[in-house]
């Protein structure tokens, strides 16, 4: 065997090196498998949960001679209250048996939950319907109305979308909660509107001021207005909203209880500190709080809704 062939084998053996176009094709198709199988997925998990949830009702229908309730909703009603009502119903031994049926579906609006209205009420005949829904329809109520809906309507039914556009909406919230704390450490450290040296030796601050002058104006005003009143109850109330929004949340506090201290009637205060607890989940107090403040003024309708 000559060199020249020895050199053709080894030559031919040797493996063919990947090209550029190639390896992104195989990235590219390897991303398409991996959202293929994780939408099978997610439209397999879907399937299992509604078919359970169907097969509880089509059960309930079976039974001859109950007043029939259909649960209408979304993911506050799906799973959540239904089971509830049906059991706490029938053990008040009224001489009618209940079944309910439970009908809501995660992440629809009234638009979808009213075109199935007909659908449902001639499949399951109810005696009663409950309709809890709305909490979906305005973008305006999310904290991620700034991200924009899916333009197709390929992406508006893939789950691997919305899943995907779940994920991020978490990660935006995190980072805005840590840009309030940022905002709060900055805020902390400007103490007058007129304190130029400050801002030269925090540059920071100086950004702080720039940028959010309207706050600042406001925090200064209403630190004013307690300098020049301070039996002013409305105005720590106010101040302590303000505060809120930037996450000082100790002062928060301090500032709710003072404005209390001075008028016991301040139901809006009342219903601000019960605002703070909530969040701490300080539920005991956050209860006695709201009470106080339908107390003062039973008109209240938004201590109701926080209730």
């Amino acid at each position: 065997m000559t060199i020249n062939t020895i050199n053709a084998i080894n030559i031919k053996s040797m493996p063919k090196k990947t090209s550029l176009y190639q390896k992104i094709s195989f990235i590219l198709f390897g991303l398409f498998l991996t959202i293929v199988i994780l939408e099978i997925g997610l439209r397999i998990d879907g399937f299992i949960i509604l078919s359970f949830q169907e097969r509880r009702n089509i059960q309930s229908i079976k039974h001859k001679g109950t007043c029939r309730i259909m649960c209408l909703g979304e993911s506050t009603t799906q799973k959540q209250y239904p089971p509830y009502l049906e059991k706490i119903l029938n053990e008040r031994n009224i001489g009618i048996k209940f079944s309910v049926i439970d009908k809501g579906l995660a992440a629809i609006g009234t638009t979808t939950i009213l075109s199935l209205l007909e659908t449902n009420l001639n499949k399951y005949k109810p005696d009663i319907v409950v309709t809890m829904m709305g909490c979906n329809d305005g973008k305006g109520i999310m904290y991620y109305r700034d991200i924009p809906e899916a333009d197709t309507e390929i992406f508006k039914h893939c789950r691997v979308y919305r899943f995907g556009r779940l994920i991020y909406m978490h990660i935006l919230t995190k980072l805005k909660k840590e840009g309030i704390y940022r905002l709060n450490n900055v805020s902390s450290n400007i103490k007058t509107k007129s304190d130029s040296q400050g801002d030269k030796k925090d540059p920071e601050a100086k950004d702080f001021y720039q940028n959010n002058r309207e706050l600042f104006e406001k925090e200064q005003t209403f630190k004013k207005a307690i300098e020049l009143n301070p039996e002013n109850n409305s105005v720590y109330e106010a101040l302590g909203k303000l505060y809120i929004s930037q996450g000082r949340f100790a002062e928060v506090e301090q500032l709710c209880k003072k404005a209390i201290e001075l008028n016991p009637k301040n139901n809006s205060a009342y219903k601000a500190l019960g605002w703070l607890y909530r969040d701490q989940g300080r539920f005991t107090e956050v209860e006695q709080l709201y009470k106080k403040a339908i107390e003062l003024n039973p008109e209240n309708n938004s201590a109701y809704k926080a209730l």
